[in-house]
């Protein structure tokens, strides 16, 4: 790891959310999943990690983009941080259809769902007409009883 840590500090240069390398090239090339990635040694690294691993010179288990912009690789835009935390920054997915997070339609009363995930255990909020009341609801008892 202090070897690699070596080699990725005397080899790169990192400005603007890139490490470039001495000829001033950025070697970084995009992930499938649109992340940038760097290969080092025949390695392949995400570039935000390994940006991280400059930084602080250990590769967290998760390294989150603060903003949720995965283009934005700015050392100040990075932390570490554990599954939990990374899924509650988590955006709405494409098939939510109540436009909340932790809402849903609960076909057989015709009404709106509130839930949330805690120590793996999802925590229902109740059934409410709107939506809007059932998000609201989950806000409440998810930020009101920790």
């Amino acid at each position: 790891m202090e070897q690699l840590l070596q080699n990725v500090r005397s080899n790169f240069v990192y400005k603007d959310g890139r490490l470039y390398d001495k000829e001033g090239k950025d070697k970084s090339t995009k992930h499938s999943r649109g992340y940038r990635q760097l290969y080092l040694n025949g390695t392949c690294f995400l570039l935000h990690r390994l940006i991280f691993f400059y930084f602080h010179g250990v590769f967290p288990k998760i390294v989150d983009h603060i903003d949720g912009d995965i283009n934005n690789n700015s050392i100040e835009n990075l932390q570490g941080c554990d599954q939990k935390v990374n899924i509650g920054k988590a955006k709405i997915f494409s098939t939510n259809t109540t436009g909340f997070k932790g809402v849903s339609y609960h076909k057989q009363t015709g009404k709106y769902a509130g839930y949330f995930w805690e120590n793996y255990k999802k925590i229902h909020c109740g059934l409410y007409d709107t939506a809007e009341e059932a998000y609201k609801a989950r806000q409440e008892r998810k930020y009101n009883e920790q």
